[in-house]
């Protein structure tokens, strides 16, 4: 189920440092173009995002404001799927970038971030959704990178411990990706633009629709093998 913001929430009060909490315990808690944040008179307070529930945050915005922690558990997903936003800096359980319309740029943090489980981005309702990392970014588990969605890898170094599959375009720049995860697989039929490129696990295969371009290095490294 979906709960759907109708306005702006009004500040949540912040007397005291335990007051002005969220917690999305299940389902999907949807901004829309709208915003939740909370007071700031006390530092404190807390957003809270379970196992298996989704915030989607809309519009030009970013993470609500004003919260001292953000709880974002294992299997948790945040989802930016408005027009231009800055992702915020977080670790994330699932993160999705998506569109509303026309070409949002979503602008990535500075500082380097991790995903534990899947990071994926989709056209949405979009022409195209493009985002450029603006730091390292280590995902623990798979990487989509959707058709007509732009991800620009910039000068960073990336690690992904799962499959990759790109239906859209990854532009390597001076970037290197390290595939870290053991049997896993590089697919999909997009522009696979990658400039150094490093396999440390066993297994790792590219499927036959993944045509790969290199145009910085490729290393293998330990127990790194590729087919």
């Amino acid at each position: 189920y979906t709960k759907t913001l109708g306005g702006n929430l009004p500040s949540l009060r912040s007397a005291t440092a335990s007051e002005g909490n969220i917690y999305v315990n299940s389902g999907t808690f949807d901004l829309s173009t709208f915003t939740a944040n909370r007071g700031n008179t006390v530092t404190g307070g807390v957003f809270n995002v379970s196992n298996g529930a989704t915030l989607k945050i809309g519009g030009t915005s970013t993470f609500p404001a004003f919260y001292n922690a953000h709880n974002l558990s294992l299997t948790s997903t945040v989802e930016y799927n408005g027009a231009n936003q800055a992702v915020s800096l977080e670790l994330y359980g699932n993160l999705i970038l998506s569109g509303s319309s026309g070409n949002p740029v979503k602008t990535m943090p500075t500082n380097p971030f991790s995903v534990t489980n899947d990071f994926t981005s989709s056209q949405g309702s979009a022409t195209t959704v493009s985002f450029t990392s603006g730091n390292n970014i280590s995902i623990g588990r798979n990487v989509t990178i959707g058709a007509s969605t732009i991800f620009d890898g910039s000068s960073h170094s990336h690690t992904v411990g799962g499959t990759w599959t790109n239906s859209g375009t990854y532009t390597g720049s001076t970037s290197t990706v390290t595939f870290t995860g053991t049997n896993t697989s590089i697919n999909g039929t997009g522009n696979q633009n990658f400039f150094n490129l490093t396999i440390t696990a066993s297994g790792i295969t590219a499927a036959a629709n993944a045509a790969l371009s290199v145009g910085g290095n490729f290393i293998t490294s330990g127990a790194g093998t590729f087919t």
